[in-house]
């Protein structure tokens, strides 16, 4: 059962569509859960590099379908003081297709902490 949990996971297809306006201040976040599985809590990280036009001093917001924002983090890999992957968990249901928009703003955004985990 949990290897087929494993494979089931391992199917969820990631895109990040991104506009390809130069100055437009959001982009598309296309989730699809090509599995059969409901996906609660889902990991989702996307690597900074992948996000284009991902400006100096500006910090990504997360807006679903219905204007709610997306409690996500900005994680800092390499110790350099700038984060390299924005990160966030979200619930998808079998099948399920879901589109985010990704909006550039001045500050960090602050969300309540769900968890901690040390090693």
């Amino acid at each position: 059962m949990s290897l087929f949990k494993l494979y089931a996971t391992a199917t969820l297809v990631f895109l990040v569509a991104v506009n390809h306006q130069v100055f437009s201040q959001s982009r598309s976040i296309r989730l699809h859960n090509t599995s059969s599985l409901t996906l609660k809590d889902k990991a989702i990280c996307i690597k900074r590099a992948s996000l284009l036009h991902a400006d100096e001093g500006k910090f990504p917001l997360i807006i679903n379908f219905k204007g709610d924002t997306i409690a996500s983090q900005l994680d800092d890999i390499d110790g350099d003081m700038k984060w390299d992957e924005l990160f966030f968990v979200i619930d998808m249901a079998p099948k399920q297709k879901v589109n985010l928009t990704l909006n550039w703003i001045n500050y960090v955004p602050k969300f309540t902490k769900r968890t901690s985990v040390r090693f």
